[in-house]
């Protein structure tokens, strides 16, 4: 009897050997993903439109490109801006593009100001920019869908423009701010 149960866990652990250890040797057997793109869900409830490239370079590092569009008020003054970044991301599993991550993005901005006493008239384009890091884990099933959370900050700095106001010219002012960047985004990996 002795003989044949240590047989019996001797078999039961040769089958357990052969098997996948955890979850991740199992994900390390599906097809891999290299690219994810995404879009923020959040964004556009305060009026901005971001999308997102993540491609992976090694099992903890991927390369990051994005562009928004998004509005800028400063008093009387508003702002259409249009923004491209590239970042890089750090998974702290070997897992990239799935997993516990952060990410620092800079950004370059492009603006065009204009007064509301006189909308149509807007200042020549300036270039701004724009700096971020946050953290957060990124889901990605194997049939394709990716649902990235974070939360982090940015630094946005907007330089003045110059547009005509009642005949005259006037500045609208620098814009420098940090903004807290929750990220709720939703995607396809490839």
């Amino acid at each position: 009897m002795r003989r044949s149960a240590l047989l019996f866990v001797a078999t039961a652990l040769l089958s357990l050997r052969a098997s996948p250890a955890h979850a991740e040797t199992a994900r390390e057997q599906s097809p891999k993903k290299s690219l994810t793109l995404t879009t923020n869900v959040i964004a556009p409830f305060f009026g901005v439109y971001y999308v997102e490239a993540n491609v992976v370079l090694s099992k903890r590092f991927s390369l990051l490109a994005n562009t928004s569009y998004f509005p800028l008020h400063s008093g009387a003054w508003r702002a259409r801006a249009v923004a491209a970044g590239m970042g890089l991301n750090y998974n702290f599993q070997d897992t990239a593009p799935r997993g516990w991550h952060v990410e620092a993005i800079a950004e370059a901005i492009f603006a065009s100001w204009n007064h509301e006493a006189n909308p149509d008239e807007t200042s020549p384009i300036v270039v701004g920019s724009s700096f971020s890091a946050l953290g957060g884990y990124r889901f990605v099933w194997d049939a394709g869908p990716v649902l990235d959370l974070g939360l982090g900050l940015a630094l946005v700095h907007i330089p003045s423009g110059t547009a005509e106001v009642a005949g005259e010219p006037a500045a609208s002012g620098s814009v420098t701010r940090l903004y807290p960047g929750p990220k709720l985004n939703v995607g396809w990996a490839f």
